[in-house]
This record gives structure tokens, sequence and C-alpha cells, in this order.
């Protein structure tokens, strides 16, 4: 099945709330960098309309440096992953 669009019998309802997708209102997204444990580095708020791309050297920049052993320098990771989302020619290394 490729999809389907399912109506509801009865509009309203205790569990009803706004559309997700309804255009007419403002929204915005939390674009976000973490390690590999899912702990978040930094977290920006943008309009919903922005490109996640826009965002990439905004949040890598942000990366704060990481202790690797006692004594030694903090330094910021060599390599990150991420989705397709934040994925473009000027970004790859």
């Amino acid at each position: 099945m490729r999809g389907c669009l399912l109506r509801a019998r009865e509009k309203g309802g205790e569990a009803t709330g706004p559309s997700p997708v309804d255009r007419r209102k403002t929204g915005n997204k939390h674009p976000l960098i973490s390690d590999g444990d899912d702990i978040p580095f930094h977290v920006i708020t943008t309009a919903a309309n922005v490109n996640n791309v826009t965002q990439t050297l905004t949040l890598i920049d942000s990366v704060p440096p990481v202790a690797v052993r006692a004594g030694q320098p903090r330094k910021r990771p060599d390599a990150l992953r991420g989705d397709k989302d934040y994925d473009s020619n000027p970004h790859r290394s």
C-alpha cells in the first residue's frame, strides 16, 4: 500500500488538537548536535521554514573541546556524523 488518507468520522473530541501541517500557523525547529551517546552538545532554535543545511556550520562551530585523557589538553572531534538534512557538497570533507 502506498499510502492512504483516513477521514475522521466525527470532528472534535477530547484528544484533538491543532493540525501539525497547518501552514497558516508559525512554527520552529530545534536543530541539535550530539555525541555518540545522544547527549546534546548544542541546540539552536530556527524558524520552521529554514533549511537545516544552512545551520550546519553554526552547529559544528558550537561543539566544545572534549577531554581525551587526564592531563592532556581538550580537543575538538576529528569527524562528525549527521543525517541527510545536513548533507551538501560544500560541507563534505
